[in-house]
């Protein structure tokens, strides 16, 4: 072991020793009486290992590691072990630790010499300290480029041997990169280039572009479009070394909300522009607190037409250098009031000049911000047709009341001459019987039924006006009460044919009784009347529920309109098994004074259907008729369900 101390304190070496930065210490192994080394003595130290240890730690020559700095044994027993097993296995060892007492760190190295260990000691804490920061500015860096939305990606430049671009190597990428390019792609960017991975870039112009800033140090900013990943993104370059700093970022559905907004601005423009109304943006012009004026933000197609200027000669207008007679019209306080209340209005305002008269149907409502939308329309051509139409209406008011005053005239002055008719024809055929003989009789006979006929013509005459200009109150109407009620007024009618006359359960309807009260009575009379000489005479009446679109003609069109497909009518019909009639006649049949048969095979005024189909209107119902010659006829009667 003096060998070993003898050599390192040989004059010329240990001066050496002392030049050098690093501290050397040579540590003697102390073994136990088995050979187990238990404790290390200081025998050599140079004067660098001196500032090492200036005081925490005992540095005598002689002293024990351990034995001698006991209350250091947290620190130095794992060095201990350390040099331990750098005697028994003779490996160096290498070891960084930090030293509290020192406030420093440390690399140690260890190797076996003799029965001891020589330890040289370097404090590194400085280029310790300045890899820890690099380290964590390089971390902090990672970290906020892989938490970054924005792809990042370096890229260095691939020359030839003339010096020219002729690819990229990926040098540094960011997560963010790396999985967009893996999910559009397919294929991870590592160890490739800009080309393998874009083949198509030069097409695109992006190789160009990132050649050019590598080459120019101009950075560039470009939104481009990528038609193999059908993506935009926002490109960021610029130049960093002998190549460039490429940031990204995806802005697909950026583009795609800007060109739905643009889609939807476009047909909300176009939208308004087809729009029959003229439509204004205005915004108030005020002065000393008070509104002078409001100028015009946009204006549609109808707008212009109307002001008879285009778009650039109506936008930024003021509205009353533009239409000063919006004052004169009452619009001007309109606005102020929508203005001041933030409450829409609406009204029609009416302007006449020496030339001509204008109505314009307006409407105001307040816009977000201190602004209105004004709606207008044009209603100059209704209006003058209201004004027509309202002369029109008084004009057949009037012949109606005409019409009405010569029914009544009818009803009375034309009935008193056909009543002396009829008088004096019994005179004469009382008084003077013998005198006339029997072809004078004749002829009395052809008067007196000539007579009769006129009168039984002008009651159903006065019937049918009734009906048609009847005004009476809508009630509910028993239909069961009201056809017992008819069938009792014919039931001498119905003894003489000795018919069968059959009512099943009928509804309750909302309508006039009285009309109603002609209705079945002129289909039932109708029933009776055109029987077959050779049957008895069956009338059957029966009624049921139906929707609209349920009920259709013989050919299967449906007889409602469409609009009137989900309506609930009472389907009323009423059956007979008389002569019928032939189909072809089916509309013929309810026209004023239309018979199908002479007065000498059936007496009536042709007149009665009429009525029928005139009450079944008054009460918004249909009525449709279906005929079988010499086997009957059918009369369906929908009447409108009462709407609660």
């Amino acid at each position: 072991m003096n060998m070993v101390t003898d050599s390192l304190s040989d004059l010329p070496f240990s001066d050496m020793l002392n030049l050098l930065p690093d501290g050397v210490v040579f540590h003697q192994a102390e073994r136990d009486e088995t050979g187990i080394i238990v404790d290390f003595r200081l025998l050599y130290f140079n004067k660098a290992f001196e500032s090492f240890a200036p005081s925490p730690y005992k540095r005598e020559l002689g002293m024990y590691m351990l034995g001698d700095n006991r209350e250091q044994e947290a620190i130095l027993g794992p060095a201990m072990r350390q040099y331990v097993q750098v005697v028994e296995t003779g490996e160096m060892a290498t070891h960084v630790f930090y030293d509290p007492n020192l406030n420093a760190t440390i690399s140690l190295r260890a190797r076996k010499m003799g029965d001891g260990v020589l330890v040289t000691l370097r404090d590194i804490t400085v280029q310790h300290r300045a890899a820890q920061q690099a380290e964590m500015q390089n971390k902090l860096l990672h970290g906020i480029l892989n938490t970054s939305l924005n792809g990042t990606v370096v890229y260095e430049a691939i020359r030839d041997s003339h010096g020219t671009i002729i690819d990229f190597r990926f040098r540094l990428y960011n997560q963010t990169a790396r999985k967009d390019i893996l999910e559009r792609i397919g294929r991870d960017i590592a160890d490739h280039t800009l080309l393998s991975i874009y083949p198509d870039s030069r097409i695109t112009g992006m190789f160009g572009l990132y050649a050019r800033v590598t080459e120019t140090g101009e950075s560039v900013r470009t939104e481009h479009y990528f038609p193999s990943v059908n993506t935009w993104y926002d490109v960021a370059i610029a130049r960093l070394d002998d190549g460039c700093v490429v940031t990204f970022m995806d802005i697909s559905q950026l583009k795609k909300a800007s060109r739905q907004a643009e889609d939807q601005a476009e047909f909300v423009s176009k939208l308004l522009d087809g729009s029959l109304n003229g439509l204004v943006s205005l915004d108030p012009v005020r002065g000393n607190g008070h509104l002078t004026d409001l100028r015009i933000l946009s204006a549609n197609r109808a707008a212009e037409v109307f002001f008879q200027r285009n778009q650039t000669e109506v936008v930024g207008r003021g509205l009353l250098e533009l239409y000063p007679e919006s004052v004169e019209m009452g619009l001007w306080t309109m606005f102020e009031q929508v203005l001041k209340a933030r409450q829409a209005e609406r009204v029609e305002a009416y302007l006449q000049t020496d030339k001509a008269e204008l109505w314009l149907d307006v409407s105001a409502t307040p816009r977000d911000g201190d602004g209105l939308v004004v709606s207008f329309i044009n209603i100059t051509e209704r209006k003058k047709a209201e004004r027509h139409t309202g002369t029109l209406i008084q004009e057949l008011q009037k012949t109606n009341n005409n019409l009405e005053q010569f029914a009544y005239v009818a009803s009375h002055d034309l009935q008193e001459p056909l009543r002396k008719v009829v008088s004096f024809g019994d005179m004469l055929r009382n008084q003077y019987a013998d005198t006339l003989g029997a072809n004078g009789a004749d002829m009395i006979n052809r008067m007196q039924s000539a007579a009769f006929r006129m009168q039984i013509l002008i009651k159903d005459l006065l019937a049918y006006s009734h009906v048609a200009n009847a005004r009476e109150a809508f009630r509910d109407v028993d239909l069961n009460q009201l056809v017992a009620d008819v069938i009792n007024d014919l039931e001498l009618v119905i003894l003489d044919k000795q018919a069968s006359l059959v009512a099943g359960a009928l509804p309750t309807v909302n309508g006039d009784s009285s009309q109603l009260r002609q209705l079945f009575q002129n289909l039932i009379s109708n029933g009776l009347k055109f029987s077959r000489t050779d049957v008895v005479p069956q009338v059957q009446i029966m009624a049921d529920l139906v929707l609209g679109r349920k009920v259709t003609r013989p050919d299967g069109t449906n007889l409602l309109p469409e609009s009137l497909a989900n309506r609930g009518f009472h389907r009323i019909q009423v059956l007979d098994n008389g002569i019928g009639f032939d189909q072809q006649y089916a509309e013929r049949i309810f026209q004023l004074f239309q018979r199908l048969h002479t007065r000498s095979q059936f007496t009536g005024t042709g007149i009665g259907l009429s009525i029928v189909q005139k009450v079944v209107e008054n009460h918004q119902g249909f009525i449709r008729a279906e005929g079988r010659p010499n086997e009957g006829s059918t009369f369906i009667v929908l009447l409108p369900i009462k709407t609660l």
